[in-house]
């Protein structure tokens, strides 16, 4: 115990003097013995999110990255393009002039960090992608034509990490007419035979969903490896999609769906449960609510309020909001979505975290009242621009919401999605209707682009599967808006706006310069201005806090 406090004592000292190493050795030092420090668990990745890498610390940032990656307990994305730059592939493709020509190369593909990050980000890399693509199809034609066991074996691991990343992104990579051919091959092979073999089992989870293939069902539902990691494989990939299917038995639905838009959106969300998730970040445990909303806020709001905070999350998708609302002291939340397959999905993460504070709802925003209750806190960050009339759910959620009660609200900005707009429109006119082959193709076709549009929207994390990139330009209805109009939709539903959530800090710096005898940072008028300079800065929506005037 000593040693921890001297540790964290050190550690501070040297976050003190910007000595980013320091700290984290010193921080590293005392969660190596002890992870229960959730806090400074949390603040040791954002540390190691932030360092430079350097010669010097390279094999120490390695280090800790593993640790990190090998746990389940931070939002692993965050630290994937300083991970990327730690494995043997950036290592060998920064060296070979940017191409990898032996593309079986064993340090690469058996290197562990490189393992973790397949199973647990989005590969927002086209390196990478381009590398991996390449290489699934020459597994394939491996597998099938040489009939090296001894081979795959020696890279079973990877197979696993990678069945699990083309899992976690939904299949995005579309296949060439000779992969399809011998996928063919394969299945035929599969099918004739009397055990489930778990190397053909991987090469074909390389390109379809087990859940889905029913000649599979009977092997799989009894099948028990040798491997733990091929057990947690399956239950990431087949078992939890039984669960599913199991509580999607149970959960009603309160409305009838009778909006056209709505029912389009549930068909969508349904087909395309978003946002996809496997892991996150575990919150600090019995938050005090008031002075959490406060920091955010910046509104002092009365000590006896919020004591026993009731929580809407107002499309609540798959639940990952949940984890960190789900911390705050005495709360009770309400989670409401237009899918019910992703409420099914919520519904299982929720109980495999031992989240109990929790009641899930198939429901229309619109319906709202049907649930008879009032909340001091309304989340609704991604639905209200995919309504047919957003006025009508902001509606909606203010009758739900109590006098003096706090929401936060996330609309899309109409300067900020220029290029996604252009796109929708490019789209709509060439006719691509929405299937996951033609949404395969077209993001194939933006690859190859040269159309600067395209070009700037494969930056985007949405572009990495198959779900996120359907809502990101094949949705079936979104709303742009500017902070005008923003403004005056509060105004006349008597919505005292508050403060925008999480600013970048560059984006502060630009406001101050700007701006630098506005002592108000919260009014919406200069910010308006300035994302006229700054296009850009809402391009992850406007993200903002009001209050419902008493």
């Amino acid at each position: 115990m000593t040693d921890d406090f001297e540790n964290l004592s050190l550690g501070n000292e040297k976050l003190k003097a910007n000595d980013l190493n320091g700290a984290m050795y010193h921080y590293h030092s005392i969660l190596k013995k002890n992870k229960n420090n959730v806090q400074l668990y949390l603040n040791n990745f954002d540390l190691f999110c932030k360092n430079k890498i350097t010669k010097q610390n390279f094999y120490f940032l390695k280090m800790v990255c593993e640790y990190y990656f090998e746990d389940n307990y931070v939002h692993h994305q965050l630290g994937f393009k300083k991970a990327l730059k730690l494995t043997e592939f950036y290592k060998t493709y920064s060296s070979s002039n940017k191409s990898i020509s032996n593309l079986i190369n064993f340090e690469i593909i058996n290197d562990k960090l490189l393992h973790l990050i397949l199973k647990k980000c989005l590969l927002v890399d086209l390196n990478l992608e381009q590398y991996l693509r390449r290489l699934r199809k020459k597994l394939l034609k491996k597998f099938l034509l040489e009939r090296d066991s001894h081979f795959f074996l020696k890279i079973y691991f990877f197979l696993i990490a990678f069945a699990e990343q083309c899992f976690l992104n939904e299949f995005i990579y579309s296949e060439s007419e000779e992969e399809i051919s011998l996928l063919s091959t394969l299945e035929k092979k599969i099918k004739k035979e009397k055990k489930l073999c778990e190397i053909s089992t991987l090469i074909l989870s390389l390109y379809k969903p087990l859940n889905k293939i029913n000649y599979l069902k009977i092997n799989l539902d009894k099948y028990v490896s040798k491997s733990k990691e091929f057990n947690e494989f399956l239950k990431f990939v087949f078992i939890d999609s039984k669960l599913e299917n199991e509580i999607s038995k149970s959960l009603k639905s309160l409305s009838n769906f009778s909006n056209k838009t709505s029912k389009l959106m549930k068909l969508q969300y349904e087909q395309n449960p978003y946002p996809r998730w496997r892991f996150a970040a575990r919150p600090v445990q019995d938050q005090n609510f008031k002075l959490f909303v406060e920091s955010l806020t910046k509104t002092e709001l009365n000590k006896n309020y919020f004591k026993h905070p009731e929580i809407l999350i107002a499309g609540s998708g798959t639940g990952r909001q949940i984890l960190e609302l789900s911390a705050f002291r005495n709360s009770q939340i309400c989670a409401v979505d237009i899918s019910k397959d992703s409420l099914v999905y919520s519904i299982r993460k929720t109980k495999e975290l031992k989240i109990s504070n929790i009641k899930h709802y198939h429901i229309d925003i619109l319906d709202l009242e049907l649930l008879k209750k009032k909340f001091d806190l309304i989340v609704c960050t991604g639905c209200l621009h995919h309504m047919e009339n957003p006025e009508e759910g902001l509606d909606s959620l203010v009758r739900v919401l109590k006098p003096g009660g706090i929401m936060q609200i996330a609309l899309y900005s109409k300067n900020a999605r220029s290029e996604i707009e252009w796109t929708r429109k490019y789209i709509e006119r060439n006719k691509f209707s929405v299937s996951f082959k033609n949404m395969k193709l077209f993001r194939d076709k933006m690859l190859a682009s040269k159309n600067k549009n395209f070009i700037f929207l494969r930056k985007s994390l949405d572009f990495y599967s198959l779900s996120n990139f359907r809502d990101l330009i094949f949705n079936y209805n979104e709303h742009t808006f500017n902070l005008n109009q923003i403004k005056k939709l509060l105004d006349k539903k008597k919505l005292k706006f508050l403060n925008f959530n999480s600013i970048n800090s560059d984006v502060m710096k630009a406001f101050k310069t700007h701006y630098p005898d506005v002592n108000d940072e919260n009014r919406i008028e200069s910010w308006s201005k300035l994302e006229l300079n700054y296009p850009k800065i809402f391009f992850g929506m406007y993200n903002f806090w009001v209050t419902k005037i008493s």
